[in-house]
């Protein structure tokens, strides 16, 4: 019903991950508005037996608290596409809208015609609104059943694809692209004036780093439908990549103004910020995400980590034992282990980080931070080379998809210096630079890089511009792998 409401150009609707946030069931109508931001609230309920189907629902006026509209619908559970159609209807109508007309056909209400594929869509689309790589195998799994009671359902094959892209860019799980790939040109022949589709090919498109085609998608998607907040964070995206950073700056923030109880623009935002060294307004963004989303287990892993950027460890650890207690992921294990690291807790930070590989075995970073924890190790230099080499393979495979990931390309520099290949490390990173110069990352491993060359001068060059862009005092101070630099007095040249 949120989709079709959303396609509405004159009705301005609350994303679902702000309409279903935790607590907002328990409170008075009158507040929810206030919280929301809106003047009306539809609510109701679903319950179904065997081959019957039972929906209550309720359009609310939340200046008054009373009821504008209510139904109660008893029949077939293969009417459940009919029904949605017409609570869409009353709905607009008793806003005094007009209704779409493709929207108020049937069929344009009525994506498939088996309701056992519609089930588990609508369960693997919320597994899909859960940033954990659970619930994205979660959602794959009901996407692909929701397919096997119907081979032509498209919005499934787009969520298929939407969530193969995730696991690609989150957990760097490559041996699903060709997979990504089927599943958006199936949706693409089944339903190919969808935006779910328009979206879902965006993203493809996006991680194989063809900014174009993807921006074309986006584009779509922002023209046609209400309902293109993700749309508009793809663009902001498009722009950060290809550096035009106060673009991208705008973008996200425009976003934030349009949708501005919607969690993933504050996610991708904070992402933004962090990438380029603005940790003070990460941190802000990431906490005021956690407000929004307080069982958000991505928000306080995020907001550990702008933490540990700027050095505080007291907040970031806080931030990541919160992680663990609700739901222990990679990446939390992954920034303890960092934590231990710059402590020089070194046994430590490899068991935690042995911890976030089990989970995400794919993930070249978090064999790369493995391999510069145990090179730190008596008696671990052979275990640091082979870290390496894996890292090194994962990274190189990611390359094979979109060659222009600056920072891929610069940590592939790094592990290529530590295992001895000193002209991959100097072409990997001179590719990074000439792609970008102002990212905090890319510039951080140009300094390892040249401290293995021996390029000690140049090192001091990147370093500088690394703290311009936000590289923390306790990274100069703490990380051993800058050693050569403190040893030989350098790091008072790189200062601020």
């Amino acid at each position: 019903i949120l989709n079709l409401l959303a396609q509405i150009k004159d009705l301005k609707v609350v994303a679902r991950t702000s309409s279903f946030q935790e607590g907002l069931q328990s409170m008075d109508v009158r507040d929810i508005g206030r919280q929301l931001n809106v003047r009306y609230v539809l609510e109701g309920s679903v319950r179904r037996s065997g081959e019957r189907i039972r929906i209550v629902a309720q359009l609310n006026d939340t200046n008054t608290g009373y009821h504008v509209w209510s139904q109660e619908y008893n029949r077939s559970s293969s009417d459940v596409f009919a029904i949605q159609g017409e609570i869409a209807d009353r709905v607009v109508k008793a806003l005094k809208l007009a209704l779409p007309v493709d929207i108020a056909t049937d069929s344009g209400s009525r994506p498939t015609n088996n309701i056992d594929a519609y089930d588990y869509y609508l369960q693997a689309r919320n597994f899909l609104e859960q940033p954990t790589a659970r619930s994205l195998q979660d959602s794959v799994q009901f996407f692909r059943r929701a397919l096997e009671f119907d081979p032509e359902f498209g919005l499934a094959y787009a969520g298929l694809c939407t969530a193969l892209v995730r696991q690609i860019e989150k957990q760097q799980d490559l041996d699903v692209m060709q997979q990504a790939e089927d599943a958006c040109a199936k949706g693409r022949e089944f339903a190919q004036d969808s935006f779910q589709v328009h979206y879902a090919m965006g993203g493809l498109y996006l991680v194989k780093g063809d900014n174009k085609a993807a921006l074309k998608e986006y584009q779509w998607v922002v023209n046609n439908t209400s309902d293109n907040l993700d749309a508009r964070l793809g663009i902001a995206r498009i722009q950060a990549d290809t550096g035009d950073n106060e673009a991208a700056d705008q973008s996200f923030r425009d976003a934030i103004q349009l949708g501005p109880d919607y969690g993933p623009a504050y996610a991708a935002y904070g992402a933004f910020l962090f990438n380029h060294g603005r940790t003070t307004d990460a941190i802000q963004v990431y906490q005021r995400l956690t407000e929004l989303e307080p069982s958000n287990v991505a928000a306080y892993n995020n907001l550990g980590a702008a933490y540990q950027l700027a050095g505080n460890f007291g907040e970031s650890s806080a931030a990541f034992r919160e992680v663990i207690s609700r739901q222990p992921n990679e990446l939390a294990y992954a920034n303890i282990g960092t934590n231990y690291y710059l402590l020089g807790r070194y046994e430590d930070a490899a068991v935690m980080q042995r911890q976030a590989i089990r989970l995400s075995p794919k993930d070249y970073s978090l064999w790369g931070n493995l391999g510069d924890t145990l090179l730190q190790l008596p008696d671990q230099q052979e275990q640091a080379r082979d870290a390496y080499r894996q890292a090194r393979k994962l990274a190189e495979q990611a390359l094979t998809i979109n060659p222009q990931q600056g920072e891929v390309l610069a940590a592939r520099a790094h592990y290529c210096a530590r295992l001895g290949d000193l002209d991959c490390a100097t072409n990997s990173i001179k590719q990074a630079l000439q792609l970008s110069e102002s990212t905090l990352y890319i510039q951080y491993f140009a300094v390892l890089v040249d401290l293995r060359l021996g390029h000690i001068e140049q090192a001091v060059l990147h370093m500088k511009r690394a703290i311009q862009l936000g590289l923390p005092t306790i990274f100069l101070n703490a990380d051993p792998l800058l050693a050569p630099l403190r040893d030989q007095g350098h790091l008072a040249a790189a200062g601020p």
